[in-house]
């Protein structure tokens, strides 16, 4: 939808096609943009209540929220740099019963009335300079000129040209208000001073291009979703398949665990038979060391009664010739 359709915006003013404008009532002047004023963030009306007015020359940059349940007033040149949350109510209510039921609603669209939700105007005027991811929180008013400080949080009112920082802020400078001669302009002599935007909703060329610019970014942020999460997979799927070697690897690893135990009992055994046959051979080198000694005995045993037969058969024969 276009944003220009939900915002009474100057002709002058200038809405980045990465700009949200939700207008939940559908009523134009809920949400008012002053001339030369750039809204590259977002900005929010709740359903029943709430409203949203920017003055001239004012800036809104990008990842900025700007929510109304009651009203927020900015005023003109106020800068409102990146990531800044400027909220008029608490979101939802304290009590946890409530705030169940209120969640639901809005889960479908609605809202739960009546609702128990705290939500106080902020005032935000001339000049102010908000630092980058600043958080300006219900019923706050913020003086001419002050500067909040870079992730500051705003509870309490700010006084005119003042610095304050921290969460909660505090006041941590005195600012002197400008003594240059352009100081002493009137609105009227600023607006001759100061050159026109070159970003206005008249510049019909430069927009389309910005908004064609802006896809193109878009589809390239897209192809580099897709391709991280494609690389995810693939590293997710490498991590499960390095799990998997891992857990192969220590069970081969218990194996080998297994048989280096099994190898080294049959490693004993083997030497216990070795040892047993070691044994067995000594004996059996120890019979064959007998045997033969026996052996010889027997030989030289025959040998001396061959030799003894031989004698007493000569002396027999002689015995036997000579008588």
């Amino acid at each position: 939808m276009n944003p220009y359709s939900i915002a009474e915006a100057d002709p002058k003013a200038f809405i980045s096609p990465s700009a949200r404008i939700i207008n939940y009532q559908q009523v134009s002047k809920k949400i008012i943009i002053g001339s030369q004023t750039q809204i590259l963030g977002e900005l929010l009306v709740y359903w029943k209540s709430g409203s949203i007015q920017i003055g001239r020359r004012s800036y809104v940059s990008t990842g900025s929220r700007i929510w109304s349940q009651s009203s927020v007033t900015i005023g003109n040149h106020v800068l409102i740099s990146h990531n800044v949350d400027i909220h008029d109510t608490d979101s939802h209510p304290l009590d946890w019963a409530a705030r169940r039921i209120d969640a639901t609603a809005i889960y479908n669209g609605t809202y739960f009335e009546p609702t128990q939700t705290l939500s106080e105007s902020i005032v935000i005027e001339d000049d102010v300079w908000i630092g980058c991811k600043a958080t300006i929180l219900k019923g706050v008013h913020i003086g001419r000129g002050a500067i909040i400080a870079a992730s500051s949080v705003v509870t309490k009112d700010v006084p005119p040209f003042t610095v304050v920082a921290g969460n909660p802020a505090r006041i941590i400078r005195q600012l002197p208000e400008s003594e240059s001669s352009e100081a002493k302009f009137t609105d009227e002599e600023w607006e001759r001073h100061l050159p026109g935007l070159k970003a206005s909703r008249s510049d019909s060329m430069e927009y389309e291009d910005f908004e064609m610019q802006l896809q193109k970014k878009e589809r390239a942020i897209e192809e580099l979703n897709t391709i991280c999460q494609q690389r995810m997979k693939d590293s997710i799927a490498k991590e499960l398949e390095i799990g998997q070697l891992a857990e192969a690897c220590q069970q081969r690893l218990e194996k080998l665990k297994a048989n280096d135990r099994e190898i080294n009992l049959i490693r004993a055994a083997c030497e216990e038979r070795m040892e047993e046959m070691n044994k067995k051979m000594a004996i059996h080198s120890e019979l064959r060391r007998s045997f033969t000694r026996l052996k010889l005995i027997v030989k030289w045993a025959a040998i001396l009664t061959l030799g003894a037969a031989l004698i007493f058969g000569t002396l027999y024969w002689l015995a036997d010739h000579l008588v």
